[in-house]
């Protein structure tokens, strides 16, 4: 049967195309590989990031608690010193930041509302009301439906929970089930 090897496809006739399969199968696996990396990582960070900043504590300051040693502290000991020191320097250095944020809060409020009043005017600037306190049913004239005793009925002829003001703004549904309270009874 000489015809018959001649019917499939064949690896030879094509490198080319092996070797992009190849490469993109090896990408998958490295996409694949990493992604599971990347999760495993996610599951342990819990205990993971300490344990490397401990590391790295213990790497950095390890000179000092054998200098400590040299001077006849043993070395726990001198590891206690050491996590103290590092622990009075670092609650020293929050109180000096607190003390200057509440020793320069006068100036702080002065330049916050300072900023705040440039952004307002900028914004007015642009077209938009931010310091006026008015809600937007103010703006535009809406009030409150007041509903009658006893029957449960908007007043005046009312059925949304907010009508226009008496300026005859043309707001709501242009639906004839709906009626809007302009103020003129």
């Amino acid at each position: 049967m000489p015809g018959a090897r001649d019917q499939g496809w064949s690896a030879v006739g094509a490198p080319g195309l092996v070797r992009w399969g190849l490469r993109s199968w090896l990408l998958v696996g490295v996409l694949v590989l990493a992604t599971s990396v990347l999760w495993l990582l996610s599951q342990v960070s819990g205990f993971v990031v300490p344990l490397v900043i401990a590391a790295v504590l213990g790497a950095l300051f390890a000179p000092l608690v054998d200098r400590l040693r040299a001077h006849g502290v043993p070395r726990p000991g001198g590891a206690l010193l050491v996590l103290l020191g590092l622990t009075a320097v670092v609650v020293g250095s929050i109180w000096l930041v607190v003390r200057g944020i509440v020793a320069q809060a006068p100036q702080i409020g002065a330049q916050v509302t300072a900023g705040l009043d440039t952004l307002t005017s900028r914004l007015a600037d642009q077209g938009i009301d931010v310091g006026s306190g008015a809600s937007v049913k103010d703006r535009w004239g809406l009030r409150p439906v007041r509903r009658s005793k006893g029957s449960g009925r908007p007043y005046p002829a009312c059925s949304r929970a907010w009508c226009p003001s008496a300026s005859g703004r043309p707001w709501g549904p242009s639906s004839s089930t709906t009626s809007w309270s302009t103020g003129a009874h």
